[in-house]
């Protein structure tokens, strides 16, 4: 059997270093990467064998004694059992509910940082859209690149952003004139996965013509 492809590449299996590698990380395939191995002798291959095969059992078993200690305990897992212990925790409801207030103040940090982001820069094109809704001729509007001002309003949690802006329209006549406005919106955070950037997470509050 020879040792390269049909391109002239050393097989995956003959290639020493993967080898060793599957035998650490997939030891099945591991094994049958061995077998198939001709760059090494048998007494070689034989010895990794029995040097991976003894890793692999001794791994196994240590990690099913492990489970069975912490099943013993109380513990759902080995590693609750072994984070536990490094906690100095020894009573499992104790670490229980120490690891569920963790978790939930983590999860509630999250939350406050995913409500406080400013999309300040995701209003602007929403009411864009909002008031070329209602131009004569939305077609012809030609709005400048950036608002006139942008702020928010209200608390970090409320998501609520005024806009000011003015567009270049053509009215009923064809007539090019500038008209201002005001749009007030609301990003509806309560949309997990909500987009910033499309509208339908957005709810207009209040839109009016200023000048």
């Amino acid at each position: 059997m020879s040792g390269l492809d049909n391109q002239g590449r050393t097989k995956w299996y003959n290639r020493g270093w993967l080898v060793v590698l599957l035998l650490f990380f997939i030891f099945p395939i591991g094994v049958i990467a061995l077998y198939l191995n001709k760059n090494w002798t048998p007494a070689v291959r034989m010895l990794l064998m029995a040097v991976f095969s003894a890793i692999f059992i001794t791994a196994t078993v240590s990690s099913v004694l492990d489970e069975r200690a912490a099943h013993e305990a109380g513990y759902k897992t080995a590693y609750d059992y072994q984070q536990a212990k490094e906690q100095g925790v020894s009573d499992p409801s104790t670490y229980y509910q120490n690891k569920a207030a963790h978790e939930e103040q983590v999860a509630q940090q999250e939350e406050i940082k995913r409500k406080s982001v400013d999309h300040s820069d995701s209003a602007y094109p929403v009411c864009r859209g909002l008031v070329k809704e209602r131009l004569i001729s939305p077609s012809s509007a030609d709005f400048p690149w950036e608002a006139d001002g942008v702020w928010r309003t209200g608390s970090l949690w409320q998501q609520k952003y005024i806009v000011r802006m003015h567009v270049d329209s053509q009215n009923a006549y064809g007539a090019t004139l500038r008209s201002t406005w005001r749009c007030k919106v609301q990003y509806q955070i309560s949309e997990k996965d909500a987009d910033p950037d499309a509208s339908r997470y957005w709810e207009l509050l209040e839109l009016k013509q200023t000048g």
